[in-house]
């Protein structure tokens, strides 16, 4: 039997997903409580960005062990919740927050996050200096800076409309802007050729299969003029 296709873990239209959210009251949190270690503040400070992250993330990234994973939900640093997947339960978590910013994301906006901080770290691996994390605004899940220049990152979940609306409504913002994307599959991102190439967005494009099959290296695609090509 031959090798079976390839599905992204995180694909939004080959798996049932539905989120379980929890809800934060408002009640004064006592701060002593809420003393951290340092390897604590690293994972508030990635998850700041972030801001959802999958237990196994929380694992495999951070080195965090469920005891302590609990122990900042104890804490009131983290809050938990349940990402359901073909009906198998994935924890995930957020930020301890009041606001309870979660309750404003749909599924794909969690799955796109989640995506992004596997993109983050795969891409950190790879490169021998540390990538600086910094807050981004939609449709972008973050930037990157790396080597004095500033990337936007995208997350593609098959519907890429969102950003070619920012695109086009914000061409002097996005002129010659730098840009990475992660797509499921990379004939999804042919409606932003034209966007891409007026506004000479330098882009730099992986798939989800890539990205975790570390198929082809890791290499990414860029644009020439017959559409995106694999660089080796």
């Amino acid at each position: 039997m031959g090798k079976k296709p390839f599905v992204s873990p995180f694909s939004l239209g080959r798996h049932e997903w539905s989120v379980k959210w929890n809800v934060m009251s408002d009640r004064i949190i006592n701060r002593d409580m809420q003393r951290r270690m340092e390897k604590e503040e690293h994972i508030l400070r990635h998850l700041k960005i972030f801001q959802v992250i999958t237990q196994k993330q929380l694992r495999n990234r951070f080195k965090a062990g469920e005891k302590q994973i609990e122990n900042m939900v104890r804490k009131k640093l983290l809050v938990k919740h349940c990402l359901l997947k073909n009906g198998q339960e994935w924890l995930i978590y957020t930020l301890a927050n009041t606001s309870n910013y979660w309750l404003g994301y749909e599924t794909e906006d969690v799955l796109k996050r989640l995506v992004g901080v596997d993109f983050y770290y795969e891409l950190n691996q790879k490169l021998p200096f540390e990538l600086k994390l910094l807050a981004s605004i939609q449709p972008f899940v973050y930037q990157i800076e790396m080597n004095e220049h500033v990337y936007e990152v995208y997350i593609d979940r098959g519907d890429t409309s969102e950003l070619l609306h920012f695109i086009e409504r914000y061409q002097s913002v996005c002129k010659e802007r730098r840009l990475f994307i992660v797509a499921e599959k990379i004939n999804h991102l042919n409606g932003l050729l034209m966007a891409l190439k007026t506004n000479d967005i330098k882009v730099r494009a992986v798939t989800d299969s890539q990205l975790y099959e570390q198929v082809c290296g890791f290499g990414f695609y860029g644009l020439n003029e017959g559409g995106w090509v694999l660089s080796k």
